[in-house]
C-alpha cells in the first residue's frame, strides 16, 4: 500500500471510529438503584470490598428528587479470616446534600454527601470513608471519592442497574462485543465473521505480550460494556454500527493478510467504545 492510500485509509478509519452513535440511556434506568463497586482492595492488611447503591435521579435531577432518591447506601464487606471466609458487613447511609453537573458531555457530577446517622444506626464510617465526603460521579461509569485537593482517593466502577422491567432474552453478557453484534444480526456462532476474528485472536494477537494484555483487558471490559449497553434505548443501532463498521472491515483486512492493520483498527475502535460507553 502506498503512503497516500495508507493516509487516506487511516483518516477514514478515524472518522468511522469518531462517528460512533451517542448512547441514549433509558430514562427509567435513572429511577432504579444502580450498583458501583470496588472489590477486594487491601486496607491495613485487611481485604475490603465497597459496594455503592444509589438512584441516579437523586443526582441528575437533584432539585426535584425525593429524600429517598437522595439516599446513598454504602456496604463495606471486610474479610476477617481468609481460611474460614468469615466476613463483617457494615451498611452506611448517606444523604446527597448537593449535586452539580461539571461536564455536560459525559454526565459528570460533583456530589456532596453526609452520613445519615439515624438510618445508619450504630454503624460508623471507617478506613477511607468519612462522615462527610465529596464524590465525583460519572453516571453509569464510575464514582470517585475525592481527597481535599480534588484528586481521586478511591474509584468505584459501575456494575449494574436493578430494574424491575423485563430483561433482554439475550445471553450475550458473557460474550464479547463482536459475538453480541453477530448474534444481533441473526448469525450463528460458527459464522464466517466469528471464525475469522477468532483466527486473528489465536494466531496473531495472542502471540505477543501486548496482544495478551489487550485480550486480558477486553475480556474484562467487553462484558461490562454489554451490561451497560442494556440500558441504552438505541442499543440495536449501536450493535448495527459495530457490526458494519468494526466487524466487517476487520474481517476484510484479515482476509487480505493485513493482520496488524486489523488489530490496530480493532483496538482503536474498542478503546473509543470504552471511553464513550463506560
Amino acid at each position: 500500500m502506498n503512503r497516500r492510500n495508507f493516509l487516506q485509509k487511516g483518516s477514514m478509519a478515524l472518522a468511522t471510529i469518531a462517528a460512533l452513535p451517542i448512547a441514549v440511556r433509558s430514562s427509567t434506568s435513572q429511577n432504579y438503584p444502580s450498583t458501583y463497586a470496588l472489590r477486594n482492595t487491601t486496607e491495613k492488611d485487611k481485604t475490603v470490598s465497597y459496594i455503592f447503591k444509589l438512584i441516579h435521579k437523586g443526582i441528575t435531577d437533584f432539585a426535584l428528587a425525593t429524600p429517598k432518591d437522595k439516599l446513598l447506601e454504602i456496604q463495606v464487606i471486610t474479610i476477617l479470616d481468609k481460611t474460614s471466609g468469615a466476613t463483617k458487613t457494615v451498611n452506611l447511609f448517606y444523604d446527597i446534600t448537593k449535586a452539580e453537573k461539571t461536564n455536560v458531555n459525559n454526565g459528570t457530577y460533583k456530589v456532596e454527601v453526609k452520613l445519615n446517622e439515624k438510618v445508619s444506626g450504630d454503624s460508623k464510617p471507617s478506613g477511607s470513608l468519612n462522615k462527610t465526603m465529596t464524590l465525583e460521579c460519572i453516571t453509569f461509569s464510575l464514582i470517585n471519592i475525592l481527597k481535599k485537593d480534588g484528586t481521586p482517593q478511591l474509584t468505584f466502577k459501575y456494575e449494574s442497574v436493578a430494574t424491575t422491567s423485563p430483561s433482554s432474552s439475550s445471553d450475550d453478557d458473557a460474550c464479547f462485543l463482536t459475538t453480541a453484534c453477530v448474534f444481533h444480526k441473526g448469525k450463528a456462532d460458527d459464522c464466517d465473521e466469528l471464525q475469522t476474528l477468532r483466527w486473528l485472536r489465536n494466531n496473531y494477537i495472542a502471540n505477543t505480550a501486548e496482544g495478551k494484555q489487550l485480550l486480558k483487558t477486553y475480556k474484562t471490559e467487553g462484558p461490562r460494556m454489554l451490561k451497560t449497553m442494556k440500558d441504552f434505548e438505541n442499543r440495536p443501532e449501536i450493535l448495527d454500527y459495530i457490526h458494519d463498521k468494526l466487524v466487517q472491515p476487520s474481517v476484510a483486512m484479515i482476509k487480505q493478510g493485513q493482520h496488524k492493520e486489523a488489530t490496530d483498527y480493532y483496538t482503536a475502535f474498542v478503546k473509543q467504545m470504552m471511553l464513550q460507553y463506560l
